[in-house]
């Protein structure tokens, strides 16, 4: 038998040695069938079978009649809906539960990933049933889902990143025949960043000479008068500023000449220590402290996050392919393309 939970043959196994869960095709990934949760169901395709291994229940909405819906709406037991929220898709609809599946394994001993991102409950199931060490992963370094694993047989140790539809080899980790997966490593490329950061460069090398000259009680005083200037009332009389208003109110002032003013709303819209709302009007409160980052420190901390955010919009990168099994993560993530398409940007 295979380490991997999640060998056709090991599933194969369980098929052939215990009995399903009553009523179902369910069968349990453990001995210890109370753990109803982790089960796979046997699907016939053709002429061969697969194995949907799933953790947990997701639902879906049905459609039904609005004579359904008043026959039933008052019977106990049975569950059906008005709707009542924007995003229901139907006016009277029920639930149809089902496991919730992540990974489907074939008679060629391969699985394929059917999701396009996964929580970390279901992070940790895939780890421990794709076995051989393997840890699954989200992060920022990869754009998303990735997984570190061993190789059966001392082949070493794989790093590869997870996408809907990649299937691999559940021994070797090599991708299917079927699929022509490339790889992109990002790094910056320097002349492009350099135009992307000319717009602040000068206003904020201004503002950065006057926030020196400043202890951290005086700047929030005028953090304060800045977002009261700018706060909008609705009807109701609650100030509110969005950050993405924060960040327009900042290009306006800096466009102005009002360097040192732009900085600060910059600090707000970035939501920096010490300056989201609830902090700025926490400041010297009663019992209450927060982290406030030294007016010494503003710009750099600004720079460096409008930097990342123009370069996530305009992409200033140099890329370069690398080995699927052999990726290594990127602080602007990665770009995967499968036969041509581009699953991961």
């Amino acid at each position: 038998m295979s380490y991997s939970r999640l060998s056709y043959k090991n599933l194969q196994h369980i098929t052939h040695t215990q009995d399903p869960f009553r009523g179902t095709m369910n069968f349990p990934m453990y001995a210890d069938r109370r753990q109803p949760y982790s089960c796979f169901q046997l699907v016939e395709v053709g002429n061969s079978i697969e194995y949907h291994v799933a953790y947990h229940r997701t639902s879906e909405e049905i459609e039904i009649s609005e004579e359904r819906y008043n026959l039933l709406k008052d019977v106990r037991g049975k569950s059906v809906h008005k709707k009542d929220r924007e995003w229901q898709s139907y006016d009277f609809f029920e639930y149809k539960r089902t496991p919730n599946t992540m990974a489907i394994a074939r008679s060629d001993n391969t699985v394929e990933f059917v999701k396009p991102n996964y929580w970390q409950g279901e992070r940790k199931k895939l780890s421990e049933w794709m076995g051989f060490y393997a840890y699954h992963f989200e992060g920022y370094r990869f754009g998303g889902d990735g997984m570190v694993r061993n190789i059966a047989d001392g082949g070493g140790q794989a790093t590869f990143p997870i996408f809907k539809g990649l299937r691999i080899n559940v021994e070797t980790c090599q991708p299917h025949e079927s699929l022509d997966i490339k790889v992109f490593h990002r790094t910056v490329d320097r002349k492009k960043s350099k135009v992307l950061m000319e717009r602040y460069k000068k206003g904020l090398d201004v503002a950065d000479a006057m926030l020196k000259c400043l202890d951290t009680d005086t700047m929030m005083v005028s953090v304060k008068e800045l977002l009261e200037e700018h706060r909008k009332k609705d009807d109701n009389g609650n100030a509110y500023l969005s950050t993405d208003d924060m960040m327009k109110i900042g290009d306006n002032l800096l466009d102005s000449g009002a360097e040192f003013e732009a900085s600060l709303m910059y600090a707000m819209g970035l939501q920096l220590d010490g300056f989201s709302v609830y902090s700025i009007e926490a400041y010297k409160g009663v019992n209450r402290y927060h982290r406030v980052c030294e007016p010494k420190n503003l710009v750099t901390r600004i720079k460096s996050h409008i930097a990342k955010k123009a370069y996530n919009i305009h992409k200033p990168f140099i890329e370069t392919e690398v080995p699927f099994l052999g990726t290594k993560g990127s602080e602007w993530g990665l770009r995967v393309v499968v036969n041509g398409v581009e699953v991961r940007s």
